[in-house]
């Protein structure tokens, strides 16, 4: 466990799991898979630091490169 959610007090913990969907540019696209975000077990809650905010730019631009093809 890394931290507690401030929300609801559950544990905080890289997650990397198919399905999962967010927004870029203003636009929903799939979040690649094995990328890791921190969110909570409980309630769901993503976190994001300067180094996790970078690593899901860079993800999902490509992933927005890949559907504007």
């Amino acid at each position: 466990m890394l931290f507690r959610c401030v929300d609801c007090g559950g544990s905080v913990e890289p997650v990397a799991k198919p399905g999962r969907t967010g927004f870029y540019k203003f636009v929903e696209l799939p979040i690649p898979e094995d990328l890791e975000i921190l969110t909570c077990a409980g309630c769901g809650e993503e976190y994001f630091n300067n180094i996790l905010g970078k690593a899901y730019d860079e993800a999902m631009e490509q992933v927005y490169q890949t559907r504007g093809k």
